[in-house]
């Protein structure tokens, strides 16, 4: 007697909340950084390469990290036997 379960569409929604929160902490020392740079009169041309960087780092980091987690949440499987439980390690078999 073998019996599969799948993971909850609630894991990926988790996944997608955290990756919000890292590109909102991202945008929010983004933020602060150009305060401080806008209140120290400090080089003009700083706060747009600042801000280029984060733009491009979240950027990146959504186009790597969103489809590994779809695939791998996808193919996340436990097989349940009688003696034993098994977890297959979600390979990203495209």
């Amino acid at each position: 007697m073998e019996e599969t379960i799948k993971p909850d569409k609630k894991l990926f929604t988790k996944t997608v909340w955290v990756l919000l929160t890292i590109s909102a902490f991202i945008l929010a020392g983004v933020s602060i950084t150009h305060l401080i740079i806008y209140i120290a009169d400090g080089d003009p041309n700083a706060p747009k390469v600042i801000w280029l960087i984060a733009v491009i780092a979240i950027l990146v980091m959504w186009l790597i990290a969103y489809p590994i987690a779809k695939l791998r949440i996808r193919n996340l499987a436990y097989l349940i036997q009688s003696e034993r439980i098994l977890k297959n390690k979600a390979a990203l078999y495209i």
